[in-house]
């Protein structure tokens, strides 16, 4: 018999524990599975074909690269289903023809496993795609895989199984299949993050190890707005203790807007494309080396330009501070200040945080405020300790600092905030600008 045939035997009493745990596991799910759909008759894998009239499943790897570590750490099977003259085949069609839906998954499996085994590529990651209602719809699916992994002597953890962001909605059933993979040793993935409708709540909730954006994310970083929240949106996934890719990367702008967000893997035709043979690709770091240099360059050049911006705004805040505090009105102090194109109002604060007074608007926003924003116009009274750049300033007395852009509660727009704490008479001030950063880095 085929190691891969289903045995009938009773379980040994010398599993291990983790043996044990996985089989409750699949206990559990068959149990949940026959009770919320007739149960679907279990294909024995002897029976699943290699092929299907000369049909053949080969595969395509394409690399994942590590950003830091400037090199490939795992390879994504992609399948290639071709009949006897090589002519292309739709896996759709491929998937009628079989006689269960988790007969495919089963020949992807077989076919990736076996064609990567074979390459003996060391210490890097296999992404597999599997559909996880097959999984739960077939409780020997799980006994099959690590049959497979036992026979091309693949440890699971090198092994990372993806799973579409859309199956996520069913969260029951993911969790479980989250679960018998875990137990079996492997990496989670959730793919296509950001395609359709995401929750990200329901993502957190499933917990995988790893993420990938899908490639509509990738697009859509060259707007400017997207590319600014895309490093938050990465950050927040980090703070959930998962990895991000960023995949469908094609150009250089998007891989740049992948090392700005601070993506730990990058995968696309920008690096490499699919290939058969995963050595071919292992020597493709070029890409990536010309990246780095590039992102080199450019942060310095962003800084520098931003340094010097920054600059010539502080010089006119740091007169504006001192007529402050030579007994000036907050108007007449920011008067020049409130000219310079780019500035859209200032304000003081006290020791605590407090805003003393209305904003002192530039002129050019006197008759353009945006009517909708009214309920927020009036901020005196304001408490704006929590902003960082009240507490750097009351931390560094004299020097003028500068916020991150950040979205101003007034208006909506992407601004920047210049301050610096000052004396005025015995107490303590902090004078502000908000800059509007889009218009000032034009």
């Amino acid at each position: 018999m085929e190691i891969f045939a289903q045995s009938t035997a009773a379980p040994k009493p010398s599993r291990s524990i983790r043996e044990r745990s996985l089989h409750g596991m699949l206990s559990q799910v068959s149990l949940r599975v026959a009770s919320s759909r007739p149960p679907a008759a279990l294909n024995n894998s002897d029976r699943i074909p290699d092929g299907l009239g000369g049909v053949e499943i080969k595969t395509a790897f394409q690399p994942v690269f590590s950003v830091s570590h400037r090199r490939i750490v795992g390879f994504e099977a992609l399948a290639r289903p071709c009949d006897a003259a090589g002519a292309p085949v739709s896996l759709r069609s491929l998937a009628g023809a079989l006689d269960d839906a988790t007969d495919l998954d089963r020949v992807c499996c077989r076919a990736h496993l076996a064609a990567y085994a074979a390459q003996s590529v060391a210490a890097s990651w296999l992404f597999l795609n599997i559909d996880p209602t097959n999984v739960v719809r077939s409780p020997d699916f799980v006994p099959f895989f690590e049959k497979l992994l036992l026979r091309h002597q693949l440890p699971p953890h090198r092994i990372v199984i993806e799973i579409l962001e859309t199956a996520c909605r069913d969260e029951a059933m993911v969790a479980d299949v989250v679960g018998l993979f875990r137990a079996l040793g492997c990496v989670v993935a959730i793919d296509d993050v950001g395609a359709g409708h995401s929750n990200f709540e329901r993502i957190f909730r499933v917990g995988p190890d790893i993420i990938k954006f899908d490639r509509v994310v990738t697009v859509a970083s060259g707007d400017r707005h997207l590319r600014r929240v895309l490093p938050s949106l990465v950050s927040v996934f980090h703070e959930a203790g998962c990895l991000v890719v960023m995949e469908g990367v094609e150009s250089e702008d998007q891989a740049l807007a992948a090392l700005d967000a601070d993506t730990d893997f990058v995968q696309g035709f920008y690096f490499a494309r699919p290939e058969a043979e995963c050595r071919a690709a292992l020597s493709s770091t070029l890409a990536l080396e010309l990246l780095n240099e590039r992102f080199h360059q450019r942060t310095n050049e962003h800084s520098r330009r931003e340094g010097l911006i920054v600059a010539r705004y502080a010089a006119e805040l740091e007169r504006a501070a001192a007529a402050l505090g030579r007994g000036f009105s907050l108007q007449l102090a920011c008067e020049r200040m409130l000219d310079l194109a780019g500035v859209e109002r200032c304000f003081q604060l006290d020791g605590r945080g407090m805003q003393l007074g209305q904003n002192q608007e530039a002129r050019a926003k006197h008759d353009g405020s945006d009517p909708r924003y009214d309920p927020v116009a009036d901020a005196s009274g304001a408490n704006w300790c929590r902003r960082p750049y009240f507490r750097s300033a009351v931390a560094q007395p004299g020097r003028v600092q500068a916020s991150r852009p950040y979205l101003s509660i007034r208006d909506r727009r992407v601004c920047v905030t210049l301050s610096v704490a000052c004396s005025v008479g015995s107490e303590l001030r902090v004078l502000c600008a908000d800059l509007d950063w889009d218009t000032v880095m034009r």
